[in-house]
């Protein structure tokens, strides 16, 4: 059996609460992070010390145009390092240049986006039915009038008839003076319809004042590619991470879209700025495997940035080894008895609860009171407005209608 060896060389990028150096007062390493404490249980099972080669360009490790490797991957290639880690995803042209030990997690690639502003209270009132309700419900109201003009046994203005029917959608009473069946039958019929659209008007209405409505937020990749597409976002990338590669391959052709966007303009940032929350603005999604993205969102501590839940691909994750390294068997041991344990999800959790309680240690706890400004009475105002404008129109009517009827008597 071959000893593994006392002393590995590990090359890696330093993310903060991802893999992090700490210096003791020995001036020896201790790593924290997701991915640290991963390889500190891994060196103390097998024993080995470890000397760190860091990245020196700050990428994972991406084949370039000039067909070097790059980063981490390049490092381990080139027999500087015999391990690699800092969420490396396994991929098949990344395994013709190096090995990978058996995965130890799954991490989903999806974006991070600001969700958009509310929607202004002035249209409120609107905002309960959509167009087709509303045009059909104006449709039937115009429409009623007439079918009963039909009925030889009722006498009335259709004008007066129309006013009364919305008036019944205001809940006033209809009165209409006619006992046939078939008068009855289209009254019983538009009482419950219009009770129906009055009590559902009034509930959604209701719903609405009391909540901000928001604009509808970006879910997915393809409408993520078409909000890029009309020139209103950007997707920024981590530098060097291999989706690139796969957008630019897929099949279809709004992903492969989003991949040349992202390459040709050079959307990327480097892993050092993975939990800066200046990265992500409201026109700019940030993409990147799940966990990361779920440390940024902690950090923001703000509910107005959505998380997709729309995964482009999902890759496996593990530790890269030089193809010429001893002891992959060991560590594929190891590796599987930690994702037994769930030690790495258990870390994972520890890092996001560490971020979400710096973030809320940090948040300012003065609560500030909110004046209520024109723009949230707007709707309220404009209800009313509608109402006693709709008042007069009624009330001229009624004059009108009564100085036609009186000239007639008299003529």
């Amino acid at each position: 059996m071959v000893r593994f060896p006392s002393l590995v060389k590990i090359a890696i990028l330093p993310i903060k609460h991802v893999i992090e150096i700490n210096k003791t007062g020995n001036d020896k390493s201790i790593f924290s992070g997701a991915e640290g404490k991963l390889l500190e249980v891994i060196s103390s099972a097998l024993r080995f010390q470890h000397d760190i080669v860091i990245s020196p360009d700050g990428e994972l490790g991406r084949l370039n145009k000039s067909g070097n490797w790059t980063g981490i991957i390049g490092l381990i290639q080139r027999d500087q390092a015999d391990l690699g880690l800092s969420f490396l995803a396994i991929t098949e042209k990344r395994q013709e240049v190096v090995d990978f030990t058996s995965s130890y997690t799954i991490q989903g690639v999806t974006f991070l986006v600001e969700k958009p502003g509310t929607i202004r209270g002035a249209g409120t009132f609107i905002y309960p039915f959509d167009a087709i309700t509303w045009v059909s419900t104006a449709a039937i109201l115009v429409c009623l009038p007439f079918i009963f003009a039909f009925f030889p046994n009722i006498r009335i203005n259709i004008l007066k008839l129309l006013i009364d029917l919305f008036g019944s959608l205001l809940r006033q009473p209809l009165e209409i003076k006619d006992n046939s069946l078939k008068s009855k039958f289209l009254v019983i019929s538009w009482l419950i319809f219009s009770m129906i659209i009055s009590f559902g008007y009034s509930a959604c209405l209701l719903s609405f004042i009391t909540l901000p409505l928001h604009e509808q937020p970006i879910r997915n990749f393809l409408e993520l590619s078409n909000a890029v597409k009309k020139g209103t976002h950007k997707c920024l990338m981590l530098k060097g991470i291999s989706t690139i590669s796969f957008l630019i391959n897929a099949e279809e052709e709004y992903l492969r879209f989003l991949g040349q966007s992202v390459e040709e303009n050079e959307w990327y940032y480097e892993a050092s700025d993975t939990l800066n929350e200046k990265i992500i603005t409201k026109n700019t999604a940030v993409s990147n495997i799940q966990f990361n993205l779920q440390m940024l969102n902690a950090k923001l501590t703000s509910d107005s940035y959505l998380l997709s839940d729309d995964v482009l691909v999902s890759w496996k994750i593990g530790i890269a080894v030089r193809k010429s390294f001893c002891c992959k068997r060991a560590l594929d041991t190891v590796i599987g008895r930690i994702s037994n344990a769930g030690l790495v999800e258990k870390f994972q959790r520890e890092e996001l609860q560490n971020i979400r309680r710096t973030s809320l240690l940090n948040e300012a706890s003065i609560e500030t009171e909110k004046q209520i400004t024109l723009d949230d009475l707007s709707g309220a105002l404009i209800i009313i407005a509608a109402g006693l404008t709709l008042s007069l129109f009624v009330f001229l009517s009624e004059i009108l209608y009564y100085r036609i009827n009186t000239v007639g008597k008299i003529l």
